[in-house]
């Protein structure tokens, strides 16, 4: 069986106003949900073309926009290329730059392409309260966990990500850009989108192929040491079976922001409040 085959072209998706659910039909009534299974049993109508489009339109606005800030800045204050390319106040701002152009697309893709209300469209649907606030706990637990299973394996003294904090100042940029921005993007990215093209041929191989895709993303910034792209690869696949379990983008996205605001209060308490940078 053709695994497009039972997808809509999006010619044959209905318009957004004719769906169940859009605010024109229930009068903009918010969806309520009762349970934790937010499941549905339609899934998104994206394909692997779209996948690519937004994967090469993150790189390259990303790329775009670091350019152009590396520029400015290396004209402003004298410094070559390669000391900026570890400034976080090069690379958080570029990035957040190319999260907002590839975020636009997302949008009009599921919108205008495919004549989806967006936040339904990618199954963004905050589950019940008591559930809102249990995922961050088990984001932070999962950080724990993790940092205990390293002790087991050869973690490596230094890796790429380490040239990012050198200051309290830097931190503090990467504490917001890690605990609010990065989870929401790459929950889209990955259990928004990729996720259900997997779905297609079934939620194991959804589920372990978007793991293995969040880890190979994460693998440079820790040099590709196996040990540490085996943590995120653990990280990824927890994140992807709250995606499959609950049906649901925001669970994963919840426990991806307890996850790494575990880690910077770990950082926070392990530095004596960022005033030992050396100890990291």
């Amino acid at each position: 069986m053709d695994p497009e085959a039972e997808y809509p072209s999006p010619a044959e998706t209905p318009p957004a106003s004719a769906q169940e659910g859009h605010p024109e039909n229930t009068g903009g009534a918010r969806d309520t949900v009762t349970s934790l299974d937010l499941r549905e049993s339609a899934l998104p109508p994206w394909n692997w073309s779209d996948i690519v489009l937004i994967a090469v339109t993150a790189a390259f606005s990303s790329f775009l926009a670091m350019s152009a800030f590396y520029f400015i800045r290396a004209r402003g204050s004298g410094r070559d290329l390669k000391a900026l390319a570890s400034n976080v106040w090069v690379l958080v701002p570029a990035q957040i730059v190319g999260y907002a152009i590839t975020f636009l697309l997302m949008y009009l893709l599921v919108t205008r392409l495919y004549h989806l209300p967006f936040w339904r469209g990618i199954k963004w649907i905050w589950p019940p309260a008591i559930y809102t606030l249990l995922f961050p706990f088990i984001g932070a637990a999962l950080a724990l966990g993790l940092g205990l299973l390293q002790r087991l394996l050869p973690m490596p003294q230094h890796v790429p990500f380490d040239r990012l904090f050198t200051t309290v100042a830097a931190i503090h940029l990467m504490a917001v850009f890690g605990i609010l921005v990065a989870p929401f993007m790459e929950e889209l990215f990955f259990r928004g989108f990729l996720f259900p093209v997997l779905e297609r041929w079934g939620k194991p191989v959804a589920i372990l192929g978007t793991a293995a895709a969040f880890a190979v993303v994460h693998g440079g910034q820790y040099g590709w040491a196996w040990s540490a792209v085996l943590l995120m690869f653990l990280v990824g696949l927890t994140l992807t079976i709250a995606r499959a379990w609950t049906g649901s983008v925001a669970p994963g996205f919840l426990i991806h922001m307890g996850y790494n605001l575990t880690l910077f209060a770990v950082m926070y308490l392990a530095t004596d409040q960022f005033r030992h940078l050396d100890l990291l």
